[in-house]
């Protein structure tokens, strides 16, 4: 007789990471148009300050920071309860995303 029990939780399937990374990489996107935005929306002062450049920076500093450490905490609260796909796809869409943003910013 063989074993018909599955070892994934369930609601669990291996689809659920790419769901994950994809949603993690939306994240970086969402940073990116923050930043965008700031920078649209603070004028610099008349003698050619750099307020706008300041204010886009902390904007995308700031928000890949709160993304990064919420990826983890619930990268490894996922994976603490068993979701394991869901939490490497988080961390693995994360990871992915901050390698695109270092590229980006070395060619540009």
């Amino acid at each position: 007789m063989t074993d018909t029990t599955s070892a994934l939780p369930a609601g669990e399937a291996p689809a659920r990471a790419a769901i994950a990374g994809l949603m993690a990489l939306g994240g970086h996107a969402v940073s990116l148009l923050a930043a965008y935005l700031a920078a649209r929306l603070v004028q610099p002062s008349a003698g050619g300050g750099l307020e706008d450049v300041a204010a886009a920076a902390l904007t995308f500093l700031g928000s890949q920071v709160l993304l990064g450490l919420t990826c983890l905490i619930v990268s490894a609260i996922l994976f603490r309860r068993g979701r394991r796909f869901t939490g490497l796809g988080l961390i693995g869409g994360w990871l992915v995303g901050l390698l695109i943003v270092v590229v980006l910013t070395r060619v540009v």
